[in-house]
Protein backbone atom coordinates (compact mmCIF):
# COMPACT_ATOMS: atom_id res chain seq x y z
CA UNK A 1 0.00 0.00 0.00
CA UNK A 2 1.20 3.38 -0.95
CA UNK A 3 2.17 5.88 1.76
CA UNK A 4 4.70 9.02 1.43
CA UNK A 5 4.99 9.27 5.37
CA UNK A 6 4.80 5.44 5.98
CA UNK A 7 6.68 2.13 5.33
CA UNK A 8 5.88 1.36 2.22
CA UNK A 9 5.09 -3.17 1.17
CA UNK A 10 7.57 -3.56 -1.94
CA UNK A 11 5.00 -5.90 -3.35
CA UNK A 12 1.42 -5.40 -1.79
CA UNK A 13 -0.98 -8.16 -2.19
CA UNK A 14 -3.72 -4.97 -3.64
CA UNK A 15 -1.79 -2.22 -5.14
CA UNK A 16 -4.81 -0.64 -6.23
CA UNK A 17 -8.43 -1.54 -5.06
CA UNK A 18 -9.82 -4.35 -6.80
CA UNK A 19 -6.83 -5.19 -8.01
CA UNK A 20 -5.02 -8.00 -6.24
CA UNK A 21 -1.28 -9.35 -6.70
CA UNK A 22 -0.87 -13.41 -7.16
CA UNK A 23 2.87 -13.34 -6.18
CA UNK A 24 1.75 -11.57 -2.89
CA UNK A 25 -0.78 -13.68 -2.68
CA UNK A 26 1.23 -16.72 -2.80
CA UNK A 27 3.83 -15.42 -0.27
CA UNK A 28 1.18 -15.03 2.47
CA UNK A 29 0.08 -18.59 1.52
CA UNK A 30 3.63 -19.44 2.43
CA UNK A 31 3.52 -17.68 5.80
CA UNK A 32 0.45 -19.55 6.30
CA UNK A 33 1.64 -22.85 5.25
CA UNK A 34 4.84 -22.22 7.53
CA UNK A 35 2.71 -21.70 10.05
CA UNK A 36 1.10 -25.04 9.98
CA UNK A 37 4.32 -26.91 9.50
CA UNK A 38 5.31 -25.60 12.92
CA UNK A 39 2.44 -25.47 14.64
CA UNK A 40 1.72 -22.18 15.36
CA UNK A 41 -1.84 -20.69 15.28
CA UNK A 42 -2.84 -17.10 13.51
CA UNK A 43 -4.93 -14.24 13.94
CA UNK A 44 -5.06 -12.55 10.16
CA UNK A 45 -5.64 -8.61 10.20
CA UNK A 46 -7.10 -7.53 7.54
CA UNK A 47 -6.87 -3.73 7.63
CA UNK A 48 -5.00 -1.39 9.97
CA UNK A 49 -6.20 2.30 11.55
CA UNK A 50 -2.49 3.49 10.93
CA UNK A 51 -1.44 4.16 7.27
CA UNK A 52 1.10 1.10 7.21
CA UNK A 53 -0.03 -2.09 5.30
CA UNK A 54 -3.53 -1.00 4.17
CA UNK A 55 -4.42 1.42 6.26
CA UNK A 56 -7.10 3.57 6.51
CA UNK A 57 -6.19 6.35 4.44
CA UNK A 58 -5.43 4.31 1.78
CA UNK A 59 -8.82 2.93 0.73
CA UNK A 60 -10.30 6.29 1.46
CA UNK A 61 -7.47 8.24 -0.61
CA UNK A 62 -8.05 5.34 -3.05
CA UNK A 63 -11.69 5.42 -3.72
CA UNK A 64 -12.55 9.53 -3.46
CA UNK A 65 -9.48 10.46 -4.95
CA UNK A 66 -6.82 10.28 -7.34
CA UNK A 67 -4.73 7.63 -5.21
CA UNK A 68 -2.38 10.04 -3.72
CA UNK A 69 -1.48 10.63 0.19
CA UNK A 70 -4.43 12.34 1.79
CA UNK A 71 -6.41 12.90 -1.87
CA UNK A 72 -9.79 11.61 -0.41
CA UNK A 73 -10.28 13.58 2.48
CA UNK A 74 -10.48 12.64 6.16
CA UNK A 75 -9.69 8.90 7.09
CA UNK A 76 -12.91 8.22 8.80
CA UNK A 77 -14.54 8.11 5.71
CA UNK A 78 -13.50 4.93 5.82
CA UNK A 79 -16.03 4.12 8.67
CA UNK A 80 -18.74 5.74 6.74
CA UNK A 81 -18.63 5.79 2.59
CA UNK A 82 -20.29 3.28 1.30
CA UNK A 83 -18.35 2.48 -1.71
CA UNK A 84 -15.13 2.53 0.85
CA UNK A 85 -16.82 0.07 2.72
CA UNK A 86 -17.48 -2.07 -0.16
CA UNK A 87 -13.95 -1.70 -1.30
CA UNK A 88 -12.76 -3.48 2.11
CA UNK A 89 -15.43 -6.14 1.95
CA UNK A 90 -13.81 -7.51 -1.55
CA UNK A 91 -10.38 -7.50 -0.14
CA UNK A 92 -11.31 -8.97 2.83
CA UNK A 93 -13.39 -11.67 0.52
CA UNK A 94 -10.21 -12.22 -1.55
CA UNK A 95 -8.61 -13.36 1.09
CA UNK A 96 -10.87 -15.57 3.54
CA UNK A 97 -12.49 -17.37 0.16
CA UNK A 98 -8.52 -18.01 -1.14
CA UNK A 99 -7.24 -21.30 -1.42
CA UNK A 100 -4.00 -21.67 -0.45
CA UNK A 101 -1.54 -22.66 -3.41
CA UNK A 102 0.62 -24.52 -0.45
CA UNK A 103 -1.73 -26.78 1.07
CA UNK A 104 -4.64 -26.68 -1.31
CA UNK A 105 -6.80 -25.48 1.95
CA UNK A 106 -9.28 -23.04 1.51
CA UNK A 107 -8.07 -20.14 3.94
CA UNK A 108 -12.15 -19.70 5.59
CA UNK A 109 -11.52 -23.90 6.18
CA UNK A 110 -8.26 -23.79 7.47
CA UNK A 111 -7.47 -24.54 11.14
CA UNK A 112 -4.02 -22.86 11.58
CA UNK A 113 -6.37 -19.29 11.37
CA UNK A 114 -7.48 -19.02 14.76
CA UNK A 115 -9.06 -16.33 13.68
CA UNK A 116 -10.05 -12.69 11.66
CA UNK A 117 -9.42 -9.25 12.97
CA UNK A 118 -11.23 -6.69 11.53
CA UNK A 119 -8.93 -3.86 11.56
CA UNK A 120 -5.78 -2.98 14.10
CA UNK A 121 -6.68 -0.52 16.50
CA UNK A 122 -9.87 0.50 15.14
CA UNK A 123 -10.56 4.08 17.01
CA UNK A 124 -10.78 7.85 15.82
CA UNK A 125 -8.20 10.59 15.99
CA UNK A 126 -8.62 12.27 19.69
CA UNK A 127 -12.03 13.29 20.67
CA UNK A 128 -12.67 13.31 16.92
CA UNK A 129 -16.53 12.88 17.71
CA UNK A 130 -17.44 15.03 20.29
CA UNK A 131 -15.57 17.53 17.74
CA UNK A 132 -18.02 16.73 15.12
CA UNK A 133 -15.57 15.54 12.52
CA UNK A 134 -16.77 15.10 8.80
CA UNK A 135 -17.50 11.71 8.66
CA UNK A 136 -20.41 12.37 11.23
CA UNK A 137 -22.28 14.20 8.66
CA UNK A 138 -22.50 10.64 7.03
CA UNK A 139 -23.84 9.17 10.20
CA UNK A 140 -27.67 8.52 11.10
CA UNK A 141 -28.19 10.80 14.47
CA UNK A 142 -24.41 12.04 14.04
CA UNK A 143 -21.87 11.29 16.44
CA UNK A 144 -21.34 10.33 20.06
CA UNK A 145 -17.78 8.96 21.44
CA UNK A 146 -17.68 4.86 20.09
CA UNK A 147 -20.30 4.97 17.52
CA UNK A 148 -18.07 5.12 14.16
CA UNK A 149 -15.66 2.31 14.93
CA UNK A 150 -18.95 0.34 16.68
CA UNK A 151 -21.10 0.58 13.63
CA UNK A 152 -18.17 -0.18 10.94
CA UNK A 153 -17.16 -2.94 13.38
CA UNK A 154 -20.95 -4.61 13.32
CA UNK A 155 -21.06 -4.74 9.83
CA UNK A 156 -17.54 -5.67 8.89
CA UNK A 157 -18.01 -8.71 11.79
CA UNK A 158 -21.34 -9.91 10.15
CA UNK A 159 -19.83 -9.87 7.07
CA UNK A 160 -16.89 -12.28 7.85
CA UNK A 161 -19.17 -14.12 9.80
CA UNK A 162 -21.36 -14.69 6.41
CA UNK A 163 -18.26 -15.69 4.30
CA UNK A 164 -16.97 -17.85 7.30
CA UNK A 165 -18.67 -19.61 10.14
CA UNK A 166 -15.59 -21.67 11.09
CA UNK A 167 -13.16 -18.98 12.73
CA UNK A 168 -12.99 -16.71 15.75
CA UNK A 169 -13.32 -13.04 14.58
CA UNK A 170 -12.29 -10.21 17.08
CA UNK A 171 -11.96 -6.62 16.65
CA UNK A 172 -8.31 -5.87 17.42
CA UNK A 173 -9.32 -2.89 19.44
CA UNK A 174 -6.77 -1.56 22.29
CA UNK A 175 -9.58 -1.87 24.45
CA UNK A 176 -10.37 1.85 25.44
CA UNK A 177 -14.04 2.51 26.85
CA UNK A 178 -16.39 5.25 26.51
CA UNK A 179 -18.51 4.34 29.43
CA UNK A 180 -15.96 3.52 32.12
CA UNK A 181 -15.05 5.77 35.55
CA UNK A 182 -13.15 9.12 34.39
CA UNK A 183 -12.92 10.28 38.06
CA UNK A 184 -10.62 7.56 38.89
CA UNK A 185 -7.72 9.11 38.08
CA UNK A 186 -5.14 11.08 36.17
CA UNK A 187 -5.25 8.87 33.21
CA UNK A 188 -9.02 9.07 33.36
CA UNK A 189 -8.94 9.33 29.15
CA UNK A 190 -8.35 5.91 28.81
CA UNK A 191 -12.08 5.39 29.91
CA UNK A 192 -14.19 8.33 28.56
CA UNK A 193 -14.34 8.11 24.62
CA UNK A 194 -11.50 9.90 23.92
CA UNK A 195 -9.98 8.06 21.56
CA UNK A 196 -13.65 7.04 19.80
CA UNK A 197 -13.81 3.89 21.47
CA UNK A 198 -16.67 1.69 22.87
CA UNK A 199 -14.65 -1.36 24.29
CA UNK A 200 -17.65 -2.41 26.36
CA UNK A 201 -20.83 -2.31 22.98
CA UNK A 202 -17.77 -3.49 20.76
CA UNK A 203 -17.43 -6.56 22.79
CA UNK A 204 -20.92 -7.62 23.38
CA UNK A 205 -21.44 -7.50 19.24
CA UNK A 206 -22.83 -10.65 18.20
CA UNK A 207 -20.46 -11.71 16.06
CA UNK A 208 -17.33 -10.51 17.96
CA UNK A 209 -16.51 -13.95 19.85
CA UNK A 210 -12.98 -12.94 22.03
CA UNK A 211 -12.02 -9.06 23.15
CA UNK A 212 -8.42 -7.80 22.78
CA UNK A 213 -6.36 -5.07 24.31
CA UNK A 214 -3.19 -3.32 23.56
CA UNK A 215 -1.08 -2.61 26.53
CA UNK A 216 1.35 0.64 26.05
CA UNK A 217 2.07 2.49 29.30
CA UNK A 218 5.37 4.86 27.93
CA UNK A 219 3.03 5.98 25.01
CA UNK A 220 0.07 6.68 27.17
CA UNK A 221 2.57 8.41 29.45
CA UNK A 222 2.98 6.79 32.60
CA UNK A 223 5.48 7.19 34.30
CA UNK A 224 7.95 4.01 35.11
CA UNK A 225 6.86 4.32 39.01
CA UNK A 226 3.27 3.84 38.52
CA UNK A 227 3.11 1.07 35.88
CA UNK A 228 1.24 -0.91 38.23
CA UNK A 229 -1.46 1.13 37.45
CA UNK A 230 -1.97 -0.79 34.33
CA UNK A 231 -3.34 -3.78 36.48
CA UNK A 232 -6.53 -2.83 38.19
CA UNK A 233 -7.38 -0.14 36.26
CA UNK A 234 -7.03 -1.51 32.53
CA UNK A 235 -5.99 -5.12 32.55
CA UNK A 236 -8.90 -6.30 35.33
CA UNK A 237 -11.11 -3.73 34.46
CA UNK A 238 -11.59 -4.96 30.84
CA UNK A 239 -11.17 -8.79 31.76
CA UNK A 240 -14.27 -7.74 34.01
CA UNK A 241 -16.05 -6.27 30.68
CA UNK A 242 -15.53 -9.08 28.84
CA UNK A 243 -16.42 -11.84 30.87
CA UNK A 244 -19.79 -10.39 31.98
CA UNK A 245 -20.81 -10.56 28.11
CA UNK A 246 -19.34 -14.21 28.18
CA UNK A 247 -16.45 -13.66 25.72
CA UNK A 248 -12.47 -14.95 26.20
CA UNK A 249 -10.03 -11.42 26.30
CA UNK A 250 -6.35 -11.38 25.36
CA UNK A 251 -3.66 -8.90 25.61
CA UNK A 252 -2.95 -9.08 22.24
CA UNK A 253 -0.14 -6.40 22.43
CA UNK A 254 2.13 -5.29 24.60
CA UNK A 255 5.03 -3.71 24.92
CA UNK A 256 7.56 -0.81 25.50
CA UNK A 257 9.96 1.88 23.88
CA UNK A 258 13.59 1.16 24.99
CA UNK A 259 14.48 2.73 28.00
CA UNK A 260 11.77 3.35 29.80
CA UNK A 261 11.58 0.91 32.58
CA UNK A 262 13.71 -2.83 33.03
CA UNK A 263 11.82 -4.80 30.22
CA UNK A 264 12.05 -8.09 32.18
CA UNK A 265 10.18 -6.59 35.05
CA UNK A 266 7.41 -4.78 32.77
CA UNK A 267 6.57 -7.88 30.76
CA UNK A 268 6.56 -10.20 33.50
CA UNK A 269 4.11 -7.94 35.38
CA UNK A 270 2.07 -7.54 32.77
CA UNK A 271 1.44 -10.82 31.77
CA UNK A 272 1.53 -12.07 35.35
CA UNK A 273 -1.43 -10.00 36.07
CA UNK A 274 -3.55 -10.87 33.11
CA UNK A 275 -2.58 -14.62 33.46
CA UNK A 276 -4.12 -14.19 37.46
CA UNK A 277 -7.15 -11.99 35.93
CA UNK A 278 -8.26 -15.22 33.33
CA UNK A 279 -7.33 -13.98 30.25
CA UNK A 280 -6.43 -16.49 27.36
CA UNK A 281 -3.49 -15.23 25.93
CA UNK A 282 -0.76 -12.60 25.47
CA UNK A 283 1.15 -11.54 22.75
CA UNK A 284 4.06 -9.31 22.93
CA UNK A 285 4.59 -6.92 20.03
CA UNK A 286 7.18 -7.56 19.16
CA UNK A 287 9.87 -10.98 18.72
CA UNK A 288 12.01 -11.03 15.65
CA UNK A 289 15.17 -12.38 14.50
CA UNK A 290 18.15 -10.52 16.23
CA UNK A 291 19.60 -11.27 12.53
CA UNK A 292 17.08 -8.51 11.09
CA UNK A 293 17.98 -5.20 10.54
Amino acid sequence: YGCNMCTKTPEPIQPKVGVFNERALQRLDGIVAAAKANGIRLIMTLGNFEDQWGGMQWYVDEVRGNGGEGSGGDKHFFYTDPAVRAAYKAYAKKIITRVNTKTGVAYKDEPTIMGWEVLNEPHTKDEYERNGGAACKDTPGGCVPGKLANTWINEMSTFIKSLDANHLVSTGEEGYRSDGDTTCCHNNWINGGFKGEDFTKNTALPNIDFATVHVYPDHWQIDQWEHTWIGPNYIADRAKVAHAAGKPIIMEEFGMENGYMNRDALLSYLTDTADAIGYAGSLVWAVWSKNVP
